[in-house]
């Protein structure tokens, strides 16, 4: 292993060579070694750079070092991100490069059942990964008791300020203790960014990668159109469908907005979205009438370079 990679623990050492890394990327060779030590940092890097990674693996070998079980509803360490998209994309990270340690976590966002995360949270988890709205109603219901974190990390801030979740935001700091360390990322810097972060860190860390580049020339874009061939038995069923296609519509868009692009991308993943959405649309009618007939899922798919 090169670089930073090379002084981390063994079992970090071995997952990274399962996941195929030997070199540290810019921003994980600079970010790592300052948040070992125990450092807040000022993050400023894009999707795609190996972000995720340069905050994920010191907060992993961390925790692992302690070697303390989890308590009920008490997690050590807090990931804050604004989409259950990047939410799970970061409690996959963690699998991966935690799978030879005894470091448990749980990922927690809305739009799905609770329960299971109320029994992650009873349970025990040394780390939370949350998108701000469902962290709160667990809070507001006792599942969740923040006053034993001592990491806290906020990704994509900017996001964050665009989608009006700092207020939301603001609220979760306040249960924090005052005492912790903190990582802050944002792929762009403006002012309202720049502020917030000064708030949150104290004598951090600052790294820079590329805040200028607009995309980052590793990741391959794709644009996946989806069309539906429908059987329209009579008029009635016609009517329905005009009527209830809002509704379907935006099922289908929730069904699709969960789909990474490895998954769009061979005939096998393909198939099993179409299934999926096969399903979506057999579900039976409120007028007691037979199921709407979808006959094929047509998928049209553009690699934009």
């Amino acid at each position: 292993m090169e670089g930073i990679f090379g002084s981390l623990i063994p079992e970090v050492q071995h997952a990274l060579k399962k996941e195929g890394y030997a070199t540290p990327t810019p921003v994980q060779a600079k970010a790592i070694p300052p948040q070992i030590d125990g450092r807040d940092l000022f993050g400023s890097a894009q999707t795609g750079t190996g972000k995720t990674a340069a905050f994920t693996i010191p907060l992993l070998q961390e925790l692992a070092a302690e070697k303390i079980n989890p308590e009920g509803r008490r997690p050590r360490a807090l990931i804050l991100a604004p989409t259950r998209e990047l939410a799970a994309q970061i409690g996959d990270s963690i699998t991966a490069y935690g799978r030879f340690l005894q470091v448990s976590h749980t990922v927690i966002f809305g739009g799905v059942g609770q329960g299971p995360q109320e029994k992650a949270m009873n349970r025990g988890v040394d780390i939370v990964v949350a998108t701000p709205g469902r962290l709160l109603d667990l809070m507001g219901q006792g599942f969740v008791q923040l006053d034993a974190v001592k990491t806290f990390i906020l990704d994509e801030a900017d996001r964050m300020l665009d989608m009006g979740f700092i207020p939301d935001v603001e609220r979760i700091l306040a249960k924090l203790p005052k005492e912790r360390q903190t990582g802050f990322f944002s792929a762009t810097l403006p002012t309202a960014v720049e502020v917030f972060a000064k708030r949150l860190l104290v004598n951090p860390a600052r790294v820079t990668i590329n805040p200028e580049q607009p995309t980052v020339e590793k990741i391959c874009q794709r644009l996946l159109y989806v069309g539906l061939s429908l059987q329209v038995a009579d008029t009635e069923t016609e009517s329905y469908l005009l009527e209830h296609m809002p509704q379907l519509r935006s099922r289908m868009l929730m069904l699709l907005s969960g789909q990474s692009s490895q998954t769009v991308a061979t005939q096998q993943g393909k198939e099993s979205l179409k299934a999926e959405i096969l399903e979506l649309f057999a579900q039976p009618r409120d007028d007691g009438q037979p199921e709407l007939q979808v006959d094929d899922v047509l998928f049209t798919e553009f690699i934009v370079q």
